[in-house]
């Protein structure tokens, strides 16, 4: 057990140090659009890119639970890129399970309990 979370810390800094430079300097490649677009363009990039290496991870290296890279890799490595990697293959087993209906409530309360958080932090914080 100590193993694993030593692996998901040092898995997830380093998929967070790359999420960190793809943030800094993907934006300033994209030459059209304001800040914010640009910013929403680099998570949208990241996101696809996260889920996608951890399928790719997932399938070829079949990184399942009993898998000794899972952990550094799955869990750490692109969980620190991005928790979408996650959200993405959860969807991806619920649906390949046959749980079509479960899967669809997992996706639209994702984004909508999410999106509605953010809403509800906004109105509560007050903007600097």
């Amino acid at each position: 057990m100590m193993q694993d979370a030593l692996a998901v810390f040092l898995g997830g800094g380093l998929g967070a140090v790359l999420r960190f430079y793809v943030g800094a300097y993907l934006p300033s490649l994209i030459q059209h659009g304001s800040l914010e677009w640009r910013a929403a363009v680099t998570t949208l990039c990241v996101n696809v890119l996260g889920s996608s290496l951890a399928a790719l991870l997932y399938f070829r290296f079949a990184l399942d639970a009993d898998h000794p890279w899972r952990a550094f890799v799955l869990i750490g490595l692109m969980g620190g890129f991005t928790t979408f990697s996650a959200f993405s293959m959860d969807a991806y087993k619920l649906i390949n399970a046959a749980q079509i209906g479960l899967a669809a409530i997992y996706v639209a309360s994702s984004v909508v309990l999410s999106l509605l958080g953010v809403f509800v932090v906004a109105c509560v914080v007050p903007n600097k």
